[in-house]
């Protein structure tokens, strides 16, 4: 849906920006490290690893068609907020030097509702691929980007009110104790190269005899199709 990619696109774009308009010593980023496979797990070869991304993907194609309504309504949340004046006045009366992270707290707040009905299975894609002996540098890295998008999705919050949440911000005068979300956790390097790694674990899986509309899945872009939301 046109809704989906363009809010898609409004958060990917603030993540960037924000990310270069606070570039400096960053904080340490407290994602969890990747489980290792057992030593007595041999890796998979890299066409068996492939397929094996592929089919964890449809899995959770699955699960997402059968989440539509769900998402629907929880969507709703995100429409109002998006017309909602208490939430132009938050991030309009962010001070100057703090524009784009209200910004950004203020996008990823709003969006957060629509992921509700499917966190449980990205948790559950995500371990699946974990699970898999990977020796492939290009599709491993490809996971890595999976991990990234899932931990940002773990970091938002859900809330019924974003605007309300945001003047409540705005009231605490945008302390960042006070921020709904963590930005620093945020703006890792990890996720914003995130999108670039799918892409080029795709090409692999393409290269490798995954057809093109698995591969296509397992971008994001195709597990989320005809469903309004997407990953970052």
């Amino acid at each position: 849906m046109a809704l989906a990619c363009s809010l898609r696109s409004l958060a990917r774009a603030a993540l960037v920006v924000a990310a270069v308009a606070c570039a400096g010593p960053a904080a340490a980023h407290a994602q969890s490290p990747p489980p290792s496979v057992p030593p007595t797990v041999p890796p998979l070869s890299a066409r068996a690893a492939a397929q094996q991304m592929s089919f964890a993907a449809y899995r959770m194609r699955v699960k997402v068609l059968a989440q539509q309504d769900a998402i629907l309504a929880k969507l709703e949340i995100t429409l109002k907020a998006l017309d909602d004046n208490r939430c132009d006045r938050a991030v309009n009366g962010a001070p100057s030097d703090r524009e784009l992270e209200v910004v950004l707290v203020a996008l990823l707040l709003i969006l957060a509702p629509g992921y509700d009905p499917v966190r449980p299975a990205l948790d559950t894609f995500l371990a699946e691929l974990e699970a898999i002996p990977i020796a492939d540098p290009i599709l491993r890295s490809g996971r890595a980007g999976w991990r990234s998008e899932v931990d940002l999705v773990r970091r938002l919050p859900s809330v019924a009110d974003p605007c309300a949440t945001l003047r409540t911000w705005q009231r605490a005068g945008y302390a960042a104790s006070a921020s709904p979300i963590v930005v620093d956790a945020v703006l890792n390097p990890g996720l914003l190269a995130a999108e670039d790694k799918l892409t080029l674990a795709a090409r692999r899986m393409r290269a490798l005899g995954v057809s093109a509309s698995a591969a296509r899945r397992f971008t994001g872009d195709g597990m989320f199709a005809d469903v309004p939301i997407d990953t970052f």
